[in-house]
């Protein structure tokens, strides 16, 4: 079985059988433990999933080995292998024996099982729901397009809550540098192929690139940019940051969360960018299926739920058939 992180491209297309898309779920409810492999073998840089590397690096006893060109691609030490080598043609030269079909069957139904868990949870979540939007513009976007999605939440919320589909398309992010300055002029250079394309990204990182939006109008090209946004950096509330024991609210409201109140529709139409704001999920998979643009679209969810919202999630997948 495939652990596919979001930007490997078997999320999607004919393969898409094979891949367990709620890896980062899954192994977060103890389930690789419950039933371990006896070789991973990974190609490329960390996966996103942190419960997924942080696996790795607590079972250095597990025959890992990492086929990578990079020199300094193995941060956590557990590889007991590596193969210095370009990841595709060495991929389309390895056969990697199977293990029992009773094995692969069983990770099969613990990702369709926690998939039907997702979608259950999230139909009892008042939308929008960051996870909801992410896995909304997953399966809305264009076919054969790209999706460009943002560093910080967004690509985790991809990663974590995206369902499999079989339509093809490219996901696109920036881990090497994980940093949000740029962003949107990304994925204009993206969308510069002519394919449309979609970019969903944090408010703090269109807030930081706002100068792009001249760029978008003037370029006249196929983007739709979904900015998620909870006023401030919502990833904190998911850490030891926001933890009412070490720190008042007020302060990491101040200082951490840095809630900023700017109105991208209002900024993107002064600019001449078409924007809409919405907080429907058929309205939001209209806006993000069309393939037109360029064009924005800001949904604002609640970042003092974001916590409470993920832990639920989680719930649902650990009490499922799949966890």
């Amino acid at each position: 079985m495939v652990f596919a992180d979001p930007q490997s491209g078997l999320r999607s297309g004919e393969r898409v059988s094979a891949v367990v898309a709620a890896a980062d779920l899954l192994t977060a409810t103890g389930a690789l433990d419950a039933d371990p492999p006896d070789v991973v073998v990974r190609w490329g840089a960390l996966p996103t999933s942190k419960p997924v590397w942080h696996w790795l690096e607590m079972h250095p006893r597990t025959l890992q080995v990492l086929v990578d060109p990079g020199a300094q691609r193995d941060p956590l030490r557990s590889a007991s292998l590596v193969v210095r080598a370009d990841v595709a043609p060495t991929a389309a030269r390895i056969h990697t024996p199977g293990g029992p079909p009773e094995w692969a069957d069983g990770w099969r139904a613990r990702d369709a099982a926690a998939q039907a868990a997702i979608e259950t949870a999230l139909a009892a979540e008042a939308f929008p729901t960051e996870p909801a939007v992410a896995r909304t513009v997953a399966a809305a976007a264009p076919a054969d397009g790209f999706l460009f999605a943002g560093s910080s939440m967004p690509i985790r919320d991809l990663d974590a809550f995206a369902a499999p589909r079989p339509a093809r398309s490219t996901v696109l992010a920036n881990r090497g540098t994980n940093g949000i300055d740029g962003s949107i002029s990304t994925a204009l250079g993206i969308a510069a192929t002519g394919r449309p394309t979609v970019a969903l990204i944090g408010d703090v990182a269109a807030l930081y690139d706002l100068g792009a939006l001249a760029t978008m109008r003037r370029l006249d090209l196929p983007l739709t940019l979904v900015i998620v946004h909870n006023d401030g950096g919502g990833i904190f509330e998911l850490l030891s940051q926001a933890d009412p024991e070490r720190i008042d609210r007020e302060l990491f409201e101040r200082h951490i969360a840095t809630p900023h109140g700017t109105d991208f529709v209002a900024v993107a139409q002064a600019l001449g960018v078409v924007a809409h704001r919405t907080a429907d999920a058929d309205e939001l998979a209209r806006l993000v299926s069309g393939g037109a643009g360029p064009v924005v679209v800001e949904v604002r969810t609640e970042r003092s739920e974001l916590a409470a919202v993920h832990t639920r999630l989680r719930e649902a997948v650990a009490v499922s058939p799949a966890g």
